[in-house]
C-alpha cells in the first residue's frame, strides 16, 4: 500500500481537534508511541530516504518500512507494517544482525477518522505540536486523486498548503 500523507506545524491542537470535529471527523482515541528507529549496516537510509522503525504503544509493537518519498509536496511513500508481540527480542535481533540504533521518538497522539482518511494531532516531545492527515492507496495512479482530497481538508479547517512539511520526525529531531 502506498500511504499518502501530509503534516503541518500547529499552534492549538484544541483548535485544530475542534476544526476536525466540525467537518466530520470522530475522535478515536489518545495513545502514546515509541518509536525507535534503526539505520541499515550498509544502505544509509538518510541518503536513500528510507526508514525502518518499530513503534511501540501500551496495546501493540508494529515493525515499519518506509520507502522513498514519492512526490515533491507530501510525504507520501511505500509503507509495510507487521505487528509483533516482543518489542525487546525484535530490537535484539536487529542489533544481532548489524543495525544500529538511531533514536527514540516519544509523543502523545490523538486519533481521529473520517471515511477513509485518518488524522492524528501528535505532541512530539522536543519539537511540538502536529497535525497529521493520511489516506491510503493501492496504486501511483490514484496517488493524485487521494493527495487532492487532503489538501481538501486543509482547506475546510483554515490551514494553508504552504505549512506542510515533507520531513519526519525522525528528521527534524536529528537536526536539532
Amino acid at each position: 500500500m502506498i500511504e499518502v500523507e501530509l503534516k503541518v506545524p500547529i499552534a492549538d491542537k484544541n483548535m485544530i481537534a475542534g476544526e476536525l470535529k466540525k467537518i466530520g471527523f470522530v475522535f478515536k482515541k489518545s495513545i502514546i508511541q515509541n518509536d525507535t528507529y534503526f539505520q541499515h549496516p550498509i544502505r544509509d537510509f538518510a541518503k536513500t530516504d528510507e526508514a525502518l522503525r518499530i513503534r511501540e504503544t501500551p496495546e501493540e509493537v508494529f515493525l515499519s518500512y518506509k520507502g522513498p518519498k514519492l512526490d515533491e509536496i507530501t510525504k507520501t511513500r511505500e509503507e509495510i507494517e507487521i505487528s509483533f508481540d516482543n518489542s525487546k527480542n525484535l530490537k535484539k535481533i536487529f542489533e544481532k544482525i548489524g543495525f544500529k540504533k538511531v533514536i527514540v521518538i516519544n509523543k502523545t497522539r490523538e486519533l481521529f477518522e473520517m471515511d477513509e482518511i485518518k488524522a492524528a494531532i501528535d505532541i512530539v516531545e522536543h519539537l511540538g505540536a502536529f497535525l497529521e492527515l493520511e489516506i491510503l492507496c493501492e496504486n501511483k495512479e490514484t496517488m493524485p486523486d487521494k493527495r487532492e482530497t487532503l489538501f481538501s481538508i486543509l482547506k475546510k479547517i483554515n490551514i494553508s498548503q504552504n505549512s506542510i512539511i515533507r520531513k519526519s520526525y525522525l528528521e527534524l529531531l536529528l537536526k536539532i
